[in-house]
């Protein structure tokens, strides 16, 4: 998502909340905010994220529309080999360990991280109007109701791995364990890596 830096301010005011600390950035200015984020993380050690992750970032947890935040642009990366390669890998380990599910207090758990994650964004693009798109986001459907997180509406896909969020809360932890992708430290598979090799 991309921000309209010549829309009026929505609210009052344009805001960010670290999704690790809980800490909110507000300003005026929708490029200012844009520049106090990146000195935010760069002074607090924290990995940087480009410019389109930070605006994607504000249009999400804002849940801001035209003429604020333009819906349709694509996010920041691509599915590359080597992202395809990670989810297939972590789809055979889930079939070698018999299909074994997450419990849903930890599903639920690791939603609530993802949903204010900067890394879940929209796969970039109309699901209303690309036919392919929508069919990939109609498949959060296919879960059955037993297996649906409570805050399934907020997931959406991982730019650090690739992977539809929806699934990738499911699996046991074990289904990750030749993922290579180097997550985040809020991240909750970060988290449960360090809790089985403490």
């Amino acid at each position: 998502m991309k921000i309209n830096h010549t829309a009026p301010t929505p609210n009052g005011k344009w805001r960010w909340r670290d999704p690790v600390t809980g800490y909110t950035i507000f300003n005026f200015s929708s490029g200012k905010l844009v520049l106090q984020i990146r000195s935010y993380l760069l002074s607090n050690g924290r990995e940087p994220m480009s410019d389109e992750q930070i605006e994607t970032a504000i249009c999400e947890q804002m849940g801001l529309k035209p003429p604020y935040c333009d819906s349709c642009s694509a996010p920041p990366g691509g599915l590359s080999f080597d992202t395809l390669k990670r989810f297939f890998g972590t789809v055979v380990n889930w079939i070698k360990s018999g299909f074994k599910m997450a419990p849903m207090e930890l599903v639920n758990q690791r939603t609530a991280v993802c949903a204010t994650c900067p890394r879940n964004q929209r796969a970039g693009g109309c699901s209303s109007c690309d036919a392919r798109l929508g069919e990939i986001v109609a498949q959060d459907g296919e879960l059955p109701l037993d297996r649906r997180p409570t805050e399934i509406t907020k997931l959406h896909n991982c730019v650090q791995c690739g992977c539809r969020l929806s699934l990738k809360v499911q699996f046991a932890i074990e289904a990750y364990a030749d993922d290579d992708a180097k997550y985040p430290e809020w991240c909750w598979v970060t988290k449960e890596r360090h809790a089985q090799n403490p």
